[in-house]
């Protein structure tokens, strides 16, 4: 049986050799990659792999009838208006497999058969307790032993200077899950960016994407991440005006709850821990893991930034949150 494998062609063998060397090193495709320079020389070998992707640049010109790969895809000089069979070139090879994955939906991760990532959800009624750095703190933590995405379900998250949308973020990301479900993985996965380690849906620049997304549908749409992105653990900064957050937070193995630091927040959960009691919703009550986080000038009435989510605080106290 031919062993099935990704074949890079490129003139240029020292891109050639890098791509393929982090496609092996982080097994981020299901197939092994192997790097050729010339047209000749791949087509020699034809006989010996089933090629399931040939991703093809430079000046090379190949007869694909010869090489009969499954899935063909050109890198592109040119960054912009890129067709359906191509990528372009000049960006991180991490970018340039999300947009790979995301034009042939085979090319899942899900061939990797891990474990589902664990959801964290950090959550609160009260406003005044530093939920969304906190939030962003556990992700960049998490982040030092596995791969982590972070998603804001925040309607007015406040984070466009650290978490800028980019390739989309998660309003891009809703409108493909709700038009193709699992179908639409990779289109999904291709509007995650990075920033301090960690994956991230920018927040959504509509409001009304969070408002009225149904929460069946933001507990399905979690889940195919989880089950399907290759992530150790998923960090959802579930806001408090939020619609009906109660499956999400079922949904995660941990509800992570940071102490408000005003009087009427904290009454504010308490009312909110009785309500989970008096509606049977006793999951989410069991799941709950209360953290204080220290009141730090520094975090208060200041825009959040990378900084700021290394405080020593915030760090302490992700860490607690990650191993409590």
């Amino acid at each position: 049986m031919k062993e099935k494998v990704c074949c890079i062609l490129d003139s240029d063998e020292n891109y050639a050799v890098r791509l393929t060397d982090y496609i092996n090193e982080h097994k981020a495709l299901p197939y092994r990659a192997l790097a050729f320079t010339s047209a000749g020389a791949l087509e020699a070998c034809r006989d010996k792999y089933e090629i399931k992707l040939l991703l093809a640049g430079g000046d090379e010109t190949v007869d694909l009838e010869l090489v009969s790969p499954e899935v063909y895809i050109s890198l592109s000089e040119e960054e912009g208006n890129i067709e359906d069979n191509q990528v372009y070139r000049y960006q991180s090879a991490e970018r340039i497999i999300k947009d790979l994955i995301s034009h042939i939906s085979g090319f899942s991760r899900r061939y990797s058969q891990k474990r589902a990532a664990e959801i964290l959800s950090v959550y609160s009624p009260a406003t005044k307790c530093f939920k969304t750095t906190l939030a962003l703190g556990i992700a960049a933590e998490a982040a030092k032993s596995g791969r982590t995405l972070f998603i804001s379900f925040e309607q007015f998250a406040g984070l466009g200077s650290l978490l800028p949308c980019v390739r989309g973020g998660l309003s891009d990301a809703l409108y493909y899950y709700k038009a193709g479900k699992s179908a639409a993985f990779g289109k999904i996965l291709s509007c995650t960016d990075s920033v301090m380690g960690f994956d991230f849906l920018a927040p959504a620049v509509c409001a009304d994407d969070v408002a009225e997304q149904d929460d069946g549908e933001t507990v399905d749409f979690v889940r195919l991440l989880a089950e399907n992105g290759d992530y150790s653990r998923i960090i959802a900064d579930v806001g408090c005006v939020f619609n009906r957050p109660w499956g999400l937070l079922e949904a995660s193995e941990k509800v992570i709850m940071p102490t408000p630091l005003d009087y009427m927040g904290r009454k504010k959960a308490a009312e909110f821990e009785n309500y989970l009691l008096l509606s049977g919703r006793n999951e989410i009550e069991r799941n709950i893991f209360r953290i204080d986080v220290p009141y730090d000038e520094l975090l208060a009435g200041y825009e959040i930034t990378a900084e700021t989510v290394r405080s020593a605080g915030i760090r302490k106290a992700s860490e607690r949150c990650l191993n409590g």
